[in-house]
């Protein structure tokens, strides 16, 4: 009888689990070590219900979606001095000279928005979820895709450090005379290519073969190892992006899977990939992977990020100042920036 039982829930539970997560709209993530089915659906449970950011401001700008239609507007602007090594800057004082890229209304230069406007090129795209940072936008579709404009200097916008986008319209597209500058002043999709996981030398298969067995029926990217880098490239992103935040000049997102993905700039170390190295492409965060660490929720701050685990564990990465980390030690022989996700101890002081 008992052995009949277990035949049953081994054939039944599954199928039952899977046709939920599909209910849901989010595939059931890879189990971890030890890790029960149903356990891996309380996390898409939670996923599921995790309200959507539909409004965010930053220094500049505001970026909302209206509720009656879904539109997403944006207002502000940023007033920069002119840059005399670029011909499209306009110092006249009747000219436009308010950088308005992070708008997303297919310019780059103009003056303020006072009202909120609808951006450019979304029209037949629903965002569901908005986030804001230093002259760049993050935008969520509600079919997981993410959309970003403004300035890419560190690369934030996430296209590549060589990003063309001829296949797209993409507004008004500006290089400064450098890669790394890439200006989109209208919302144009990010591109999920292969991501490198910065710093690691060895197979990020063998790396997350720790803590991560395959499902039947998921889902995986393929896998490759650079011979030129020396470093190991992690899965394009298949999973539906569930959440997107903007920092000062980072950005980030969160997959269904748990997984958190971070580009833009490196030095602070609020990436959290262990290197002070500017990414102009999604990259996992290896570490809390390696870990087991399922996220459920990002912000991010103008040099340091957040983390919540799905067992409600808080992590933080970048720099360390003011004690805005939590991380207890503000010595002076304590490092400046902590590389990687650190957990916070509440009550607690290291």
């Amino acid at each position: 009888m008992a052995a009949c039982s277990r035949a049953l829930a081994e054939t039944h539970v599954p199928s039952a689990v899977q046709e939920r997560c599909a209910l849901l709209g989010y595939a059931l993530p890879p189990l971890l070590v030890g890790e029960s089915l149903l356990h891996a659906l309380r996390f898409i449970e939670m996923v599921a219900k995790r309200p959507r950011c539909t409004m965010a401001g930053d220094t500049c700008h505001t970026v909302c979606i209206r509720p009656e239609d879904g539109v997403t507007h944006s207002f502000g602007g940023h007033e920069r001095p002119a840059d005399p090594d670029d011909p499209d800057d306009d110092d006249d004082i009747n000219g436009p000279s308010v950088r308005v890229s992070h708008l997303g209304h297919g310019h780059a230069l103009g003056h303020r928005v006072g009202i909120p406007t609808p951006m450019a090129g979304l029209h037949a795209v629903h965002i569901c979820e908005v986030a804001a940072g230093y002259e760049h936008s993050l935008l969520l579709s509600r079919d997981g895709h993410v959309y970003s404009c403004g300035i890419g200097e560190f690369g934030r916008l996430g296209h590549g450090w060589d990003a063309t986008s001829a296949s797209e319209d993409t507004g008004h597209v500006r290089r400064h005379g450098r890669s790394e500058c890439l200006e989109r002043s209208q919302p144009c999709r990010i591109q999920w290519g292969f991501g490198h996981t910065a710093g690691q030398t060895v197979s990020t298969r063998q790396a997350h073969a720790k803590h991560w067995r395959h499902l039947p029926g998921h889902l995986y990217a393929c896998w490759r190892q650079s011979r030129v880098t020396s470093k190991a490239h992690a899965p394009a992103i298949l999973e539906a992006v569930v959440q997107v935040a903007a920092g000062g000049f980072q950005s980030g997102c969160l997959t269904s899977d748990g997984r958190v993905w971070t580009w833009g700039w490196g030095d602070s170390g609020s990436l959290g990939h262990g290197i002070k190295e500017h990414l102009a492409s999604p990259t996992v965060i290896a570490s809390l992977v390696d870990h087991g660490q399922r996220i459920i929720q990002m912000s991010a701050g103008s040099a340091h990020s957040l983390y919540v685990s799905e067992e409600g564990a808080l992590f933080a990465t970048g720099d360390r100042s003011a004690g805005k980390l939590g991380l207890g030690s503000m010595d002076a022989d304590a490092p400046p920036e902590q590389l990687t996700p650190a957990r916070v101890r509440f009550g607690r002081c290291d």
